[in-house]
């Protein structure tokens, strides 16, 4: 594998940059209004400037003009506050780019008010002079304001709030905080001076409920963005299927939810929940993410550098995080055809609440018709066997049924110490199995077949994790999670085949059973620290416990079997400064311990972005990773592909590394949105487990017994663009992704070395998503499009191909590639109120065209007939299709 990758991305993006010597962005945010002009004319000016979503009333915004003046500040909690001041509107910040606005009136049951109010004036404790423009704030609800010329300030609270603290700073001055209740009016305070770090502020670009952020490339959806549009819902809102809709994810397998990124394995995705790593999270042979998203509160994709705590995987990351404040009662109900779910936050106390979600299925899907909206489903087995002829594939369509469950007791007494406990559970259940009956003439014979086939397959998740944030003195931010997760996954296949014929009667059987299971046990530990000048230093160490057991059995012997328990540790730093105004750059790395080869391995991480004034940002990263944990795909010989997660070590399953280089850039436009990035990855130690022979041997009917199964090592490479345009209007919504893609992958032992398509190599990808909304409508399209994937193509194979390892063959003849993929999803949704609960009704289509999508092609037997008077040799098998038209009806509660 090559090492010295194209660091000319890196050092581009550097002499793109302004040499002169580094300036501080002091007041980065800045506003000017008009005389006459109202707050939602400013606040909607703001919005647009720097790519921040506010949530608020229009009538309450288009009531309260604005003095003409010029805002300055360092960060936008301090212009809002000198915005707001005087006016009856308070702020709550939610997140970076997400701010509600609200008006300041709370009464109790008999409408009297409840408020006290607090003033009084600022001074410098030294010179006595008066200081205007300094932020008074409320301890915990981002309630606050500011200082006037004469230095006098005004705060408006309510009475519950008279035992919380109020914040007195201003840049350059000592920090106060005072209690409530020791304020009254005309309270005079004095501030002492002290030199104080200035924070560098980035401008983080943006769309509604989807961005991309600058500060470290990931990219974030929140809001109505996890649940999406009501197209395309097969069991509810699923988190997994709308990160699929994103560029550079797969999204061409209507039978899983994994998250493949740019061409990699879904084990090479990090999951984070709750700062849980899980494992297969999904639900019935992939067809829904085992996870409920009203219960997930921000998710974040990572499709470059991974923050500098996280590692372990070669892919990128998925990180989900459930609600991190719980101060009112509010749930969701979610009902559909196939499933039911209930979401709950519930406040305990001021500073104790509890967050709570079910999910459960409660009908299999293969009886509910939904697989098959338009006709019946067809009984593969018939007892009239005269003349009938057996297709060499035959359709089959799983059962299945499901539940998960999720839970988190959140303690948070302050904004300087939160401390959660989360818990976690799925459960699965899947059966797929047909039986068939055939007959075929040769010489001059009538030969009868029946065959069965029947494959079961269970696996459960489990997972609790203690995380605590906390605000150290120094300016010192800790954040820890404390994790332990454990997957187990058992299932089986049997195939059967009896053959008679007027002089004999010939049966065989064949078996394959897969057991798994994998233990994880750890913690992470982060200290931030921003430094005197405004840089940003990281700080941790982490470690991971592993326990893991795998056996892959025949009706023969015992193909592959391990069990492992090891463990690897890390300490990881990284730097975070503007060396040029305008410019950030990331440096860092991970120094890994893995105890099974006890070796080190140092994993490299550099990011860079600059940011031009008319909205235009370029970045680039470059990062090295290692993989510990890794997923085996075993291929059995009827052609299907079963997934293990195993451990690495130095003999059969090497440790797994890629380097990923990335360039780009991203562009804000009034409502649009665009997104470039240029991507390379090389793979070393790429694993494949499969027979060295393709073909069935020289018996006809079964496969041969002879199972000369190998571990193939080699290399990949994966080379690609993804591209997204974003647009925001008031009632239409929607992306536009591309991706251009080729991941090939080079094994010694395969082929002689020749370079062949990786089993998930898709060209071409494109999706089209939609959200139209008038009054109480919303009307919702996905169209997605995907090249097909590659397959060895059995009934190709000539007998003289032989040991796979000796051969030399045209590739192009025995690689066939499934037909591509196409889909097109519809929804709609009607909003209205029930009893004073907001109620939604919706209706979805998936795949309205019935459209005919290949999952895989399994071969099962060959067979021998006449034609013509020869004998002709077929290979038979069955078609997994992925999903025809699929109709479903949900009905939403939210409170």
């Amino acid at each position: 594998m090559r090492t010295n990758g194209p660091w000319w991305i890196i050092l581009l993006l550097l002499l793109l940059c302004n040499r002169s010597p580094a300036q501080s962005l002091n007041q980065p945010y800045q506003l000017t209004t008009q005389y006459g002009e109202n707050l939602r004319q400013a606040i909607e000016r703001l919005a647009g400037n720097y790519q921040i979503n506010f949530a608020y009333v229009p009538e309450l915004l288009e009531r309260q003009l604005v003095e003409a003046a010029d805002y300055s500040a360092a960060d936008i909690e301090s212009l809002l506050r000198q915005l707001l001041s005087g006016l009856p509107v308070q702020y709550r910040i939610l997140s970076d780019d997400r701010i509600l606005l609200r008006r300041i009136k709370l009464k109790d049951d008999t409408g009297s008010e409840q408020t006290l109010t607090i003033n009084g004036s600022i001074l410098d404790g030294t010179s006595g002079q008066v200081m205007m423009n300094v932020a008074i704030a409320l301890d915990t609800l981002n309630l606050g304001t500011m200082s006037d010329e004469q230095g006098r300030f005004s705060l408006t609270l309510p009475v519950a709030m008279a035992d919380r603290s109020v914040y007195i700073y201003h840049i350059g001055y000592k920090t106060k905080h005072l209690p409530v209740n020791q304020l009254g009016r005309n309270t005079t305070i004095r501030l002492q001076t002290e030199a104080l770090p200035l924070d560098e502020i980035l401008i983080i670009e943006r769309l509604p409920s989807l961005s991309s952020s600058l500060q470290d490339g990931s990219i974030r959806i929140r809001g109505e963005g996890i649940e999406g549009g009501i197209a395309g819902q097969l069991a509810g809102k699923d988190l997994f299927r709308q990160v699929q809709l994103m560029a550079g994810v797969s999204a061409a397998d209507d039978l899983s939810s994994d998250i493949k990124i740019r061409g990699s394995n879904a084990d090479e995705t990090l999951i984070i929940l709750d700062g849980m790593p899980l494992y297969k999270v999904d639900h019935f042979y992939g067809v829904f993410s085992a996870l409920n998203s009203s219960y997930i509160d921000e998710v974040r994709l990572y499709k470059n550098a991974l923050p500098i705590q996280y590692g372990g995987r070669t892919g990128g990351m998925l990180w989900m995080q459930s609600a991190d404040r719980i101060d009112q009662l509010e749930g969701k109900v979610d009902i559909n055809l196939l499933s039911g779910a209930l979401q709950i936050n519930a406040p305990l106390s001021p500073s104790l609440g509890v967050s709570l979600s079910g999910r459960r299925s409660y009908t299999n899907v293969a009886s509910s018709k939904l697989f098959d909206w338009v006709g019946t489903q067809v009984d593969n087995y018939t007892e009239d066997t005269e003349d009938k002829i057996r297709p060499e594939l035959l359709n089959t369509v799983p059962d299945f049924g499901f539940s998960d469950y999720n839970g988190k007791l959140l303690f948070a007494p302050n904004d300087r110490h939160r401390l959660a406990l989360n818990l976690y559970h799925s459960s699965d259940k899947y059966l797929n199995s047909y039986s068939n009956a055939s007959s075929r003439r040769f010489n001059q014979e009538r030969i009868y077949r029946e065959e069965a086939f029947e494959e079961e397959q269970e696996w459960k998740n489990l997972g609790a994790s203690l995380q605590y944030q906390a605000s150290l003195p120094n300016n010192w931010q800790l954040e820890s999670d404390l994790f332990y997760t454990d997957y187990r996954f058992g299932g089986g296949l049997m195939a059967s085949i009896i053959s008679t014929a007027p002089r004999e009667t010939r049966d065989f059987e064949i078996s394959n059973d897969q057991q798994n299971q994998v233990e994880n046990a750890g913690y992470r530990l982060l200290l931030n620290k921003k430094t005197a000048s405004g840089n940003l230093l990281q700080l941790g160490t982490s470690l991971n416990q592993y326990q893991t057991a795998f056996a892959v059995t025949s009706e023969v012997d015992t193909l592959l079997s391990s069990k492992g328990n090891t463990y690897d540790a890390q300490v990881f730093a990284n730097y975070r400064w503007a060396p040029v105004d305008r410019l950030q750059v990331d440096i860092g790395g991970r120094m890994n311990y893995y105890k099974a080869t006890q070796k080190l391995y140092p994993a490299p991480r550099i990011s860079a972005t600059y940011l031009f004034k008319f909205g235009l940002a370029l970045k680039s990263s470059y990062s090295v990773n290692y993989q510990f944990i890794r997923e085996l795909t075993h291929e059995n010989r009827l052609g299907q592909s079963v997934d293990l997660i195993l451990l690495s070590d130095d003999d059969r399953f090497p440790v797994g590394q890629s380097t990923n280089y990335m360039l780009g850039g991203t562009y804000h436009l009034n409502k649009w949105f665009f997104d470039l990035e240029l991507y390379h990855k090389d793979q070393a130690n790429v694993i494949d487990h499969s027979s060295v022979n393709l073909d069935f041997g020289d018996e006809p009917i079964r496969p041969a017994q002879s199972q000369n199964y190998r571990i193939f090592v080699g290399e990949g490479n994966v080379n690609g663009l993804d591209a997204t345009i974003g647009w925001e209007y008031t009632h239409y919504t929607g992306h536009l992704a591309y991706t251009l893609s080729k991941a090939t992958n080079s094994f010694p032992g395969i082929f002689m070395g020749k370079v062949i398509p990786s089993r998930d190599d898709r060209r071409h990808q494109l999706k089209w998503i939609n959200t139209f909304t008038t009054g109480r409508f919303e009307f919702s399209g996905n169209l997605i499009y995907s090249s097909g994937r590659p397959y060895y193509n059995l009934a190709r194979i000539p007998r003289e191909l032989g040991d796979r390892r000796e051969s030399d063959p045209d590739l192009r003849r025995i690689v066939s590639w499934l037909p591509a993929y196409f889909r097109v999803d519809l929804g709609a949704a009607y909003g209205f109120m029930l009893g004073g609960t907001k109620a939604k009704l919706g209706l979805s289509v998936f795949n309205i065209t019935n459209n005919s999508n290949v999952k895989y092609l399994q071969y099962i037997y060959s067979d021998v007939f006449e034609v013509g008077g020869s004998g002709v040799n077929t290979i038979n098998g069955s078609q997994t299709d992925l999903l025809d038209r699929t109709l479903n009806l949900s009905f939403e509660l939210e409170f």
